[in-house]
């Protein structure tokens, strides 16, 4: 159970990582100072690449356990 809390809790803090990258694009967008669309696109790219391997690190967790929960479902029913 405390797995899955961990898990819940990583997500909260990649929604909240992703919100300030929201926030970061929506002001560098305002901000005539970046030369071009792109500037933004390329710091979007940058601040992701974490919270991508964060969330590819709750997925494999998630998926491990749920298949140790199948696992012990199987094993009481068989």
């Amino acid at each position: 159970m405390m797995e899955l809390e961990d898990s819940r809790q990583q997500l909260k803090y990649i929604s909240e990582d992703l919100r300030a990258i929201r926030s970061a694009a929506l002001m560098a967008d305002e901000n005539k100072d970046w030369d071009t669309e792109g500037d933004v696109v390329r710091l979007i790219a940058l601040a992701i690449e974490p919270i991508m391997r964060d969330v590819e690190e709750v997925t494999v967790n998630l998926d491990r356990l749920i298949k140790s929960k199948n696992k012990e479902t199987q094993d009481v029913r068989g």
